[in-house]
Parts: C-alpha cells; sequence; structure tokens
C-alpha cells in the first residue's frame, strides 16, 4: 500500500513526508527516557540500513525521504537527549545496519 501511494501522484509525497513526521512526533513526545529515545533511533536506523541493502540494486528515493521525515519527526519533538546526538546516532546506526545485514548475508549464504 505504501509503494501504491508514493506511486499515484505527485503530491502523496508531500502527504507521506507528513505523516512519517507526525509519527515520529508523536512517538518521540511519549518517551520521556534518553536511553529508550536513543533505543528507537538505533532501532530504526538498523531498519532502514537493512531495507537499504535489500532495496540496493532498484533504491528509490522515497526511502530515503521517508528515513528524513521520519527522524526529523523524532527529533522535533524529542524533550530528552540532545538533538544533534540523535540525528548522529540515527545515521551512524543506518551505516551500521547496512553493513552488518550485508555481512549476516554474506555469512547465512556462504558467499
Amino acid at each position: 500500500m505504501y509503494i501504491k501511494l508514493m506511486k499515484n501522484k505527485k503530491g502523496q509525497y508531500i502527504w507521506i513526508f507528513a505523516v512519517l513526521a507526525v509519527i515520529g512526533f508523536l512517538i518521540s513526545i511519549f518517551i520521556e527516557n534518553p536511553a529508550v529515545s536513543y533505543i528507537v533511533v538505533l532501532i530504526s536506523g538498523f531498519g532502514l540500513g537493512a531495507l537499504l541493502y535489500e532495496k540496493r540494486d532498484s533504491l528509490k528515493s522515497h526511502y530515503i525521504i521517508a528515513a528524513i521525515a521520519f527522524i526529523s519527526g523524532y527529533v522535533f519533538g524529542a524533550r530528552t537527549g540532545i538533538r544533534f546526538n540523535l540525528t548522529i546516532v540515527f545515521i551512524v546506526s543506518i551505516i551500521f545496519g547496512y553493513v552488518i545485514y550485508k555481512r549476516f548475508l554474506i555469512l547465512r549464504n556462504g558467499k
């Protein structure tokens, strides 16, 4: 459904960006503990890194737009933790997620 929404109309990009930013904002509002905030950002980054590895051959810009929307909403609503640090942790966790997923697949497939 997400892919269909992205392909239907050009205006859908703005709505998807807004919805993901609001979701990130709402999630960050309910988290009061800085450690939990960093864990949510780490998990999101690892997941995106694995997704980027899976879609590396046919990478579309909407994955990047979705990641930017979520993290911008999340960082904007974060009450705990330093916002710059949350952004850096997100970017680093994307890179680690990509590398770890790549190595895991290589070990699992034996290539």
